[in-house]
């Protein structure tokens, strides 16, 4: 299935004219608000067997401790922790306006993986998805995050504001941003809506009616100079097969000098490019929510 078309109409136009320049809201007569419906998330919580780290309840002050949503169960004698009760969860969504996240959709739903795995091949990026179930009055404070992002609208309305680029090179994701600059996009989204946030706009959101909003988030992850240290590396070693601890002086000096020379070899070979398109599928965030 074509889900990138899905999310986008005009693929190619976008990836000419929006993709990395402006954040956008698109209409797609097809968007993929059936990969994961409200309530099939409401039947998996149900289920009993979503667990923290991929269920976390966020609060005004950061996460909610596990244990308030997730007591401990027996199973053969044996105390099991860390999954979510489907009545805690949701009395802490109605009495403290909490946020439900479901984090790495992709990694335990396989229509969710399907949709990532289409993105990711389309875009050549490391591809996850974020499920978020938020209450009305709820706000996020304006944040930066490491990859770009298709934003589709599952339930409700939720009012977005995207502000720009960072212009420090030095900046750090997740941070809240105290001066994002000027608004360039002030939207509000409705179920079927697809948004995209080019990587490290800063952006903040809230339910825009008095219901709560769900949408999933797909994150395209962009490469940063750790994972490009860390692909040149293994790019320059690759292939390079040296005694592990040689003995004396002068097998020392000639197995480095063999690694030397392959490293030589190598970077004279290796083009900015390729260490890019080697980092990207392996450029996992520094923070994930």
């Amino acid at each position: 299935m074509d889900w990138f078309g899905r999310c986008i109409s005009d693929a190619d136009a976008f990836l000419k004219e929006h993709w990395r320049k402006i954040p956008t809201v698109f209409h797609p007569p097809g968007a993929p608000v059936d990969v994961l419906p409200l309530e099939e998330v409401w039947d998996i919580l149900g289920g009993g067997l979503l667990r923290v780290p991929y269920i976390r309840l966020l609060g005004p002050d950061g996460q909610i401790p596990e244990e308030r949503y997730c007591p401990p169960r027996m199973v053969s004698g044996e105390p099991l922790h860390s999954y979510a009760d489907a009545t805690a969860v949701r009395d802490l969504l109605r009495t403290e306006q909490a946020t439900l996240l479901l984090r790495y959709v992709d990694q335990w739903h396989p229509g969710v993986r399907s949709l990532t795995s289409s993105i990711a091949e389309r875009t050549g990026r490391l591809t996850e998805a974020f499920f978020f179930h938020t209450q009305s009055g709820v706000q996020s404070p304006p944040h930066r995050d490491d990859g770009d992002a298709l934003v589709i609208q599952i339930d409700g309305r939720k009012h977005w504001n995207v502000y720009g680029a960072p212009t420090d090179p030095q900046w750090v994701p997740g941070k809240n941003v105290d001066a994002p600059g000027p608004v360039l996009l002030d939207t509000v989204v409705k179920p079927g809506d697809v948004l995209y946030i080019p990587h490290g706009f800063a952006h903040h959101a809230e339910a825009a009616d008095d219901a709560a909003s769900s949408h999933l988030t797909v994150t395209m992850r962009e490469a940063a100079a750790p994972h490009l240290r860390a692909t040149l590396q293994s790019l320059l070693t690759d292939g390079c097969f040296l005694p592990g601890r040689p003995v004396g002086d002068d097998a020392l000096i000639d197995t480095a000098r063999r690694l030397l020379e392959h490293m030589r070899a190598r970077l004279a070979d290796t083009t900015p490019q390729q260490v890019i398109d080697h980092a990207r599928p392996h450029a996992h965030a520094n923070r994930l929510w």
